[in-house]
């Protein structure tokens, strides 16, 4: 049996998600936001490759096509990475879940409520599909539900639809959703992730 600690592993200053080590310069503009070699030599032979948003931060794709037909020069999964990458975007996603955990606090909410929790509804599933596009579903490496927190992402938009839909006649399902829908904060918030993720593994 080989020995665990002698089996190559990712380097953990190139993870998905952290920026470029310094080691690497600046890169030019015109490498930022497009398909790049991947720098992990760990993935040399796993069809992946990365992109560097402007705050250089990486982000790690598979080669493969996403949903078996979006390759990763294809003009919609280039949109919808452009998309994914950009800081705004990740800003946007992080004000509609704390103002979606601000309603969810109210006692007695208005009439307009219904509508606002539609509106939620709809960026979650907006942000998906932007993440699917981008990354593909489920197959290869680095796709959607490769990641386990994007799990909780697709059983709030998967919640939210049931319940909208079926009467599911008890109200401890309506909390469940309720609680994946505060926790889906952790998945946005800078470093509260990677704390969270570092206490499961403990």
């Amino acid at each position: 049996v080989l020995d665990e600690e002698k089996l190559p592993k990712p380097r953990s200053d190139l993870e998905q998600g952290k920026g470029l080590p310094l080691i690497y310069g600046d890169p030019p503009p015109e490498l930022i936001g497009v398909p790049l070699e991947d720098l992990d030599t760990f993935y040399s032979d796993q069809k992946t490759y990365i992109i560097l948003n402007k705050g250089k931060t990486i982000f790690r794709f598979s080669a493969t096509p996403a949903l078996y037909m979006l390759d990763p020069f294809h003009p919609i999964r280039n949109g919808a990475i452009k998309v994914l990458i950009h800081s705004l975007f990740s800003m946007f996603i992080m004000i509609t879940i704390l103002a979606n955990c601000v309603f969810m606090t109210l006692s007695d909410p208005p009439i307009w409520a219904k509508d606002v929790e539609y509106t939620f509804t709809g960026i979650y599933t907006f942000e998906a599909t932007i993440k699917v596009l981008a990354r593909g579903f489920c197959i290869d490496s680095f796709t959607f539900l490769r990641d386990p927190w994007n799990w909780l992402d697709f059983s709030v938009i998967v919640m939210a639809y049931v319940t909208e839909f079926v009467d599911l006649g008890n109200v401890s399902a309506l909390r469940t959703f309720r609680v994946l829908r505060a926790l889906k904060t952790i998945t946005v918030i800078p470093g509260l992730k990677t704390i969270v993720g570092a206490l499961i593994q403990s």
